[in-house]
């Protein structure tokens, strides 16, 4: 849980997981994925997202940064950013 819950015993789970060198995994906020924008004034929504994270597998690192930024701005267009956005990327 987020915060602090006094007298709450939360049990959680520990995850591994194995990566070979190069490999790369992203944690990322719901911000990217409700962010409202395009023609219709939609959500991004979170299918579109993973698709676009799926399609810049050969793209280095700083050019995936770029291009999300570019994908962002040119969905939301005027709209306001209506949530925190947070893509972290990270290669082994």
């Amino acid at each position: 849980p987020i915060g602090f819950f006094y007298g709450y015993d939360k049990k959680f789970i520990v995850h591994k997981f194995n990566f070979n060198v190069g490999d790369r995994f992203y944690l990322f906020s719901d911000g990217f994925p409700d962010q409202f924008g395009g023609e219709k004034n939609k959500k991004f929504s979170k299918r579109k997202f993973k698709e676009l994270l799926l399609s810049l597998y050969d793209m280095k690192m700083e050019e995936q940064k770029s291009f999300l930024e570019y994908v962002l701005n040119n969905w939301k267009q005027e709209e306001e950013q209506t949530d925190d956005i947070l893509v972290f990327g990270l290669q082994a």
